[in-house]
């Protein structure tokens, strides 16, 4: 969804082609683990950004543009589907008022749409086995298990349903820094999330579809 801005759109951009075997160089490797080890430091993300702005500055700038933004400012997918609602009945956009009252708003949906412009043209070329989208933008195609991006990585996965989880969950924690999992359970499609604890991490990326299981069977507990 695009809000109609007022001022020009700002700020750091540099479309150049990636270093070709960017993402094996022995450097990246240990900036991926460095944000793998502590999700929650936004310490090793800076490092990785900066590293990227000459190598793969695309992803440079989106992993800037994530950590610009305060969590308590994010906007929902659903924010921006009740928006876009609102405008197609013939209404006004409260998104695009909210941004022309408060200049604060105003950037961070001009940050918004150029975090979905870079996933649209690059998402795939950075993970290419999962399809990935953003809180406020969910992948466009409709997949089992998807990851959202959270802070310019992996951060959360969503899943269709627990045998979905449970066939890759082990994996994809080794793989990316994830703090949430989502599944849908149920004809009503809602979604149960569980954030995962230190430990919960560190067992489920030495091992298992059992500790999968068991985040599986908290999520069905929560439930009733």
């Amino acid at each position: 969804m695009r809000v109609k801005m007022t001022a020009p759109v700002s700020t750091i951009e540099n479309e150049a082609e990636p270093t070709p075997g960017v993402y094996d160089q022995p450097t990246w490797l240990d900036l991926d683990r460095a944000v793998l080890a502590d999700p929650d430091d936004n310490g090793p993300r800076r490092a990785a950004a900066k590293w990227l702005d000459e190598r793969d500055p695309p992803r440079g700038v989106f992993v800037r543009l994530q950590l610009q933004t305060v969590s308590g400012d994010r906007l929902t997918h659903e924010d921006m589907e009740r928006d876009l609602e609102l405008r197609r009945a013939g209404g006004r956009s409260p998104l695009a008022e909210r941004a022309r009252a408060d200049r604060r708003m105003d950037q961070y949906l001009r940050r918004c749409e150029r975090e979905v412009e870079l996933i649209r043209d690059h998402g795939r070329r950075w993970y290419p086995d999962l399809p990935v989208g953003l809180i406020h933008h969910p992948p466009r195609e409709r997949a089992k298990v998807y990851g959202v991006l959270h802070r310019g990585f992996v951060g959360e996965i969503g899943a269709e349903t627990m045998d979905d989880w449970i066939g890759v969950g082990p994996e994809l924690v080794r793989r990316h820094p994830i703090t949430t999992v989502t599944i849908r359970l149920g004809d009503d499609g809602n979604p149960l999330g569980h954030r995962l604890r230190e430990q919960e991490r560190e067992k489920l990326r030495r091992a298992t579809s059992e500790r999968a299981l068991l985040i599986a069977k908290k999520l069905a507990a929560a439930r009733k």
